[in-house]
């Protein structure tokens, strides 16, 4: 029996209930460890009282023996030093994290931790910051910003704001459409320059860069006319090439592309931009739409 981990109030309960069985059975203290399968230096030392378990003592109110007392300056300054610059280990602070999240989770804990710190229970009371603190705290705390999340959660409570962002969900395909017809000029010098060698050998394309179609968030620049799910875009070296451009968007690259694309059934066709605007354009891109059979 491990009595290590139980507390002080069961192993001195425990203890008691030893004891007792002693005095009215008459067995000698190796009997007790025999029959309550424990080591017999533990109830060796029970017997002699060198180790009985002490009870707890209160450490509130009258029966704390530090009650009324008070540390003198000096004390505080070495409590100071001494406390400065000390960090908890990062396993002790998970676990406290761990052990405060959960007591939260209890509505009773929660309600009596509010109730305590609301009017004279809360310790700053009555009291008020001077105009030095108010300064230091301003200084703390300017050029600092909450995390993107934190923000959108303290913006969420805003009844006005949540009401906003919940209008804005439910036009957001419009307002992607918006943006896209606001911020570029469509169709670029190559899709024009691939739009002519459409019309000039009547292939079975139509326009969508202008935001008519999406594939999930994607926009193709063309797609085929006659019901088979095949998408052309023409991309720029500079803006989808992350050889060229590091920083450019995963989105914005062949292989996440075809990646969506394949997830709805659809193939997709890439032309680069210096291919379109080359002499050999038109030998290209019929070259490249006849390999998928779709010329």
């Amino acid at each position: 029996m491990k009595l290590k981990g139980l507390p002080v109030e069961e192993r001195l309960k425990f203890y008691n209930e030893a004891m007792k069985i002693r005095r009215e059975k008459g067995w000698g203290w190796r009997q007790i460890a025999e029959r309550l399968s424990i080591s017999p230096a533990t109830v060796s030392s029970w017997l002699y009282q060198s180790k009985k378990p002490k009870p707890l003592k209160k450490r509130f109110g009258f029966e704390n023996s530090f009650y009324g007392k008070h540390h003198t300056t000096e004390t505080k300054e070495k409590i100071s030093k001494a406390s400065k610059g000390r960090r908890c280990s990062k396993d002790f602070c998970r676990r406290h994290s761990e052990h405060q999240r959960k007591r939260w989770q209890n509505s009773d804990y929660r309600k009596k931790r509010v109730a305590d710190l609301k009017g004279e229970g809360n310790p700053f009371y009555g009291k008020h910051h001077t105009e030095e603190t108010k300064r230091k705290i301003s200084e703390h705390h300017r050029g600092k910003r909450y995390s993107p999340q934190t923000e959108f959660q303290n913006l969420w409570k805003i009844p006005k704001y949540r009401k906003l962002f919940i209008e804005a969900q439910k036009n957001r395909k419009d307002n992607i459409l918006n943006i896209v017809k606001n911020t570029h000029k469509r169709p670029t010098v190559p899709e024009r320059k691939l739009i002519e060698i459409i019309e000039k050998h009547k292939l079975p394309y139509r326009y969508t860069g202008n935001g008519s179609f999406w594939i999930e968030n994607l926009n193709p620049d063309f797609v085929e006319c006659n019901g088979h799910k095949i998408a052309l875009e023409v991309f720029g070296s500079y803006w989808h090439s992350p050889m060229l451009n590091p920083k450019v968007d995963e989105r914005m690259t062949f292989h996440r592309r075809k990646q969506v694309f394949k997830k709805y059934g659809w193939k997709c066709v890439i032309f680069w931009d210096d291919e379109v605007l080359s002499k050999r354009a038109e030998q290209i891109v019929l070259g490249r739409l006849e390999s998928i059979g779709r010329r």
